[in-house]
């Protein structure tokens, strides 16, 4: 029998960790780490999950992404294991969805990130990145080449140990997936949502950090999965991408134009900031509405 396990991360955001310790008891996984943090408000009884299932691990002081991750699998032993953004909402049945995806040559299953109400301008913009992010990555699944995905991943024991210096975990942990031998599966059909920065400074910070931790993806590993930052270098591969947006969202096309912009800002930050060696190892928390 399968062994199934979740670690769901949130810091500083009471909406996340409510609706995360509402529904821990209900995943239907075997056990469930909870990474929270920051200026949030938990109930006396919260601490009595802090035994069997469920696991709280809080955090007083910020440990950052990596330290809290790498802290969170020594209470874990399991076959599979679910890492989940404190901002993604989901159906409980996602998880033994992704878990049937598992063959033996199958090292991790990433589902569709769909954002939700995305009703401000800087919001629908963010929204571009994702509705990008979906081609990419249906294209690259299609042709069986590399790619990766964030927010939820489900991946086949054994789990690696983050590196602090490393912020893109999800870009990490493909790697190490890829590394290993093992296949990554893009499961399209299944649906998850999150939520959108509320203004053009989150969503520039935002896009920014990503950016900055491509670069160090390439710095450390050789590689990245930007198709921004590969633009001009497979030129061909970007232009099949903007057609594809053009025949799947063509009625968004200015607020495209709008994402590219900012792409292109962030990532003359991104290569600035890393040159002046700044560390995003705390990285600023985004504003959303939610």
């Amino acid at each position: 029998m399968t062994n199934t396990a979740g670690i769901f991360f949130s810091y500083s955001s009471q909406n996340d960790a409510d609706y995360l310790l509402g529904n821990a008891d209900h995943l239907g996984l075997d056990k469930v780490v909870l990474a929270l943090g920051g200026e949030i408000t938990l109930q006396d009884t919260v601490l009595e999950k802090d035994t069997g299932k469920v696991v709280l691990l809080f955090e007083k002081i910020r440990l950052g992404k990596a330290e809290s991750y790498n802290r969170a699998l020594k209470c874990l032993d399991s076959d599979i294991t679910f890492l989940v953004s404190g901002d993604v909402r989901f159906d409980h049945a996602i998880f033994a969805q992704l878990a049937s995806y598992f063959e033996d040559d199958v090292g991790m299953v990433i589902p569709r990130v769909v954002p939700s109400q995305y009703k401000s301008f800087p919001q629908r913009v963010g929204s571009i990145m994702w509705m990008i992010h979906d081609i990419t990555m249906e294209s690259a699944s299609e042709h069986s080449k590399y790619f990766c995905g964030g927010e939820f991943q489900a991946i086949k024991h054994p789990m690696p140990l983050f590196s602090p210096e490393i912020i893109n975990d999800d870009e990490f942990l493909c790697h190490q997936v890829y590394a290993s031998g093992k296949k990554i599966v893009y499961a399209r059909d299944i649906e998850v949502s999150n939520y959108m920065p509320s203004s053009f400074r989150s969503l520039l910070q935002q896009r920014t950090r990503i950016n900055f931790g491509h670069i160090q993806s390439k710095r450390h590993n050789n590689w990245h999965s930007s198709i921004s930052m590969s633009g001009f270098r497979n030129m061909g591969h970007s232009i099949s991408i903007i057609l594809a947006f053009q025949r799947r969202y063509g009625k968004q096309r200015f607020f495209l134009s709008v994402a590219i912009l900012i792409e292109i800002i962030s990532i003359m930050i991104a290569f600035a900031q890393f040159k002046r060696g700044k560390s995003y190892r705390y990285w600023h928390l985004q504003s959303s509405e939610k």
